[in-house]
């Protein structure tokens, strides 16, 4: 099993937030369940976008990085199938209801070309791009070997 996780769910491991627990519990798991977690390398700007707007040091997001890859987590350059799924995922929308936002459309997208399963939580993208399938809120994940 592959997951792809963006930096809405990444971003709980180091702010204070409810969810920070089932996010410390889903990597455990993955860690554990030998399950991949990936993440396209825009995560690393995204995360320091948001260590810069909390005051954080950006080692505070690089060094979580580093450390989870001892729980099988890695950050991937998309190729050129994920950045045109990207563009399909990104440009369904409708102009009445918006389109989904371009940076969760590459983690969908990587999640869809790799078979795994995209980790968000980002109730919106989910809403607009569920059509594509491959994608879970972090809200409905639990810890199940078939997860």
């Amino acid at each position: 099993m592959i997951y792809v996780v963006d930096a809405s769910v990444f971003n709980k491991l180091y702010l204070d937030e409810p969810d920070k627990g089932q996010v410390q519990a889903f990597f455990r798991f993955c860690g554990e369940q030998r399950h991949e977690t990936v993440a396209p390398t825009l995560l690393m700007f995204e995360a320091f976008r948001t260590a810069l707007h909390f005051g954080l040091p950006v080692k505070v997001p690089m060094s979580l990085i580093d450390g989870l890859g001892g729980l099988g987590f890695s950050l991937v350059e998309p190729d050129a199938a994920v950045w045109e799924k990207a563009q399909e995922i990104a440009s369904s929308g409708h102009p009445k209801s918006g389109y989904p936002d371009p940076e969760d459309s590459l983690y969908h997208a990587l999640a869809v070309t790799q078979g795994g399963t995209f980790i968000t939580a980002d109730r919106r993208h989910v809403t607009k791009a569920k059509a594509f399938g491959h994608l879970r809120l972090l809200s409905d994940w639990t810890p199940s070997p078939d997860a």
